[in-house]
């Protein structure tokens, strides 16, 4: 009979980016024998993305809004906090993560004042206010850029890189200059889509095709433009796979050359575990501006090109790929972007568990 290691209680709320990290480092938890149990909103993506572990949902929203709204969104923390406590009476748990998000600040909170060990995942270059505020109170704190540790204050901080799921992670890729169908090209909004990138690649596509460039296009939308950017690549001519949302990502990214992208943290990780360079295209309004300084990131070290959404016309991004594919640049860049990754991740970051607990 196998040894039970603990029970993980892992916060996360919101976006895909903190749930999928949040299920890689569960699965990778579950496999050295540990139990895991994931705390989020009933707000966010946790019911969708969470289906091999078990979930307790709060009745939390994102930190917004002002007036009695915001009021009201405040009102819900201290009611969160009394049930995650009366929950950990329950489960005992041996070590709580937070991942990020809203609803993992009641989640780590009850922890400190239970005195449960308590750890902290910061995946972007900036953190947001749960983080920054929850780094006081954590034993540790593992991040996804290292730059990230000097808005941090906890005891310990580990530079582990962004945990991807196992699926992303063991997939044979290829290098790009060794990929057929070249230029292949991949655009993604991210979990829940960009309409910016939406209305904005087919143009770009269309552009290329009047420099004589012939692409593979393929194009995650989100749920909302799938119809509309199916039916303007149509219009335009432009031969295109179009899709709003495949967790099977790795699958497309083993047949890139390039992307053209938002610069979210999990975006850059999958992208730099298959080793494929990109033209960043930051949200503008993510806070702190955080998608921003994690393409500059990555552009500093050779793996993308970074255009801010202002400067981001058709044209301009159309003559950013033709150098890029003409020069062959792309397949330079494609190396420094599979250096930029952190393959074991998931590993460092349960060590680092196991150590708050000693097991």
């Amino acid at each position: 009979m196998k040894e039970n290691k603990g029970l993980l209680v892992i916060g996360a709320g919101g976006t895909g980016g903190h749930i999928y990290a949040g299920l890689s480092i569960a699965q990778r938890w579950k496999d050295e024998g540990g139990d895991v149990l994931f705390v989020g909103s009933s707000y966010g993506m946790e019911k969708k993305l969470i289906r091999n572990f078990p979930l307790e949902v709060l009745n939390i929203s994102p930190f917004k809004g002002k007036g009695i709204r915001g009021v009201l969104i405040l009102f819900q923390i201290p009611f969160s906090i009394l049930k995650v406590i009366s929950l950990f009476l329950r489960k005992r748990p041996s070590v709580v993560l937070g991942i990020g998000g809203y609803a993992s600040f009641p989640v780590c909170f009850s922890a400190w004042i239970m005195r449960i060990p308590l750890a902290i995942m910061e995946q972007n270059t900036i953190p947001g206010l749960t983080n920054k505020i929850l780094s006081g109170i954590s034993s540790l704190c593992f991040t996804g850029f290292d730059t990230s540790r000097r808005y941090l204050k906890a005891k310990k901080i580990i530079f582990s890189g962004n945990p991807v799921r196992k699926e992303v992670k063991n997939f044979p890729y290829q290098m790009v200059e060794n990929r057929s169908d070249y230029p292949t090209i991949m655009v993604l909004g991210g979990s829940q889509g960009a309409r910016f990138l939406n209305e904005l690649m087919p143009e770009v596509f269309k552009n290329l095709l009047d420099y004589g460039i012939r692409t593979k296009v393929i194009h995650q939308t989100g749920k909302t433009d799938m119809e509309f950017v199916e039916s303007r690549y149509k219009e335009l001519g432009i031969e295109a796979e179009v899709f709003d949302f495949n967790p099977d990502i790795h699958i497309f990214l083993s047949r890139a050359h390039l992307a053209v992208c938002r610069a979210g943290a999990l975006t850059i990780a999958e992208l730099s575990t298959a080793g494929v360079p990109a033209i960043f295209i930051p949200y503008p309004y993510a806070a702190y501006n955080h998608q921003f300084t994690n393409a500059k990131e990555v552009e500093s070290m050779g793996g993308g090109v970074c255009v801010e959404q202002k400067d981001a016309t058709p044209s301009r991004i159309s003559e950013i790929i033709k150098e890029l594919i003409e020069s062959k640049k792309v397949f330079e860049m494609a190396r420094k972007m599979k250096e930029f990754s952190k393959s074991d991740a998931d590993e460092v970051i349960v060590a680092g568990l196991r150590s708050l607990i000693k097991c």
